[in-house]
């Protein structure tokens, strides 16, 4: 298990306001960058895991079954990869629940975006550690054929009692991280890029990473 904090993924104040959503316009945008990074410890945790079987519609990292025919395409040709977990830590919560309603809508904008950024930046780690040329990522919850549900199974792979002891991140009964401002998913190799947001029409989405694209859409459903 390879542990990660806030210190080595080196996320700066300016790289926070650089990667806030354009229609982030609010005052002092500067001021809130500042107090976020002052209540967030952002953690990580991953390790490598092997694919021990591969089925249409499901994918065995390490003898844990994962259901997704999406991600079972996307592991197609892949040997090994890299279950994480990142959070923000539990001070943000506790900062947040004790503000106004517009201040904590600011605020959960740039943890969204510490979350993001920090992704990224662990896809870098990943790929210099181990010397790959391009990593793509997928989260349980992204789509509907990879639901919330199987954050279990990341959990359950990663060390449910390892990750409450070194992150302080646990799993609720409806599959919700706690702190709030967490994420798990997988990356792993490719040569082709890919984001969960290509096979999802939802509009105005404030999350989306890339544009709906119908043929990848088509491509994928109807394998699955």
């Amino acid at each position: 298990m390879l542990y990660l904090d806030q210190g080595s993924i080196k996320l700066e104040e300016k790289q926070v306001v650089f990667g806030l959503p354009r229609e982030v316009s609010f005052k002092g945008v500067e001021d809130y960058v500042d107090r976020a990074l002052q209540n967030i410890n952002l953690k990580v945790v991953y390790r490598p895991a092997y694919i021990e079987g591969r089925e249409k519609s499901r994918v065995n990292i390490d003898g844990i079954w994962f259901s997704s025919g999406v991600l079972s395409l996307n592991l197609e040709e892949v040997e090994r990869v890299f279950p994480y977990i990142i959070t923000c830590g539990q001070g943000f919560d506790e900062m947040s629940a004790s503000l106004e309603m517009l201040e904590r809508y600011y605020l959960d904008v740039i943890a969204n975006t510490m979350l993001r950024l920090g992704q990224e930046r662990l896809r870098e780690i990943i790929r210099e550690k181990y010397k790959l040329e391009k990593t793509s990522r997928m989260n349980p919850g992204s789509l509907q054929d990879w639901p919330l549900e199987q954050q279990k199974q990341l959990f359950k792979l990663l060390g449910e009692e390892e990750i409450m002891c070194n992150l302080q991140v646990r799993l609720t009964d409806s599959y919700l991280m706690l702190p709030q401002k967490s994420v798990a998913g997988i990356i792993y190799p490719t040569e082709f890029s890919f984001e969960s947001c290509q096979l999802c029409n939802r509009e105005n989405c404030p999350q989306r990473r890339a544009p709906f694209d119908e043929n990848k859409w088509k491509q994928y459903y109807s394998y699955c």
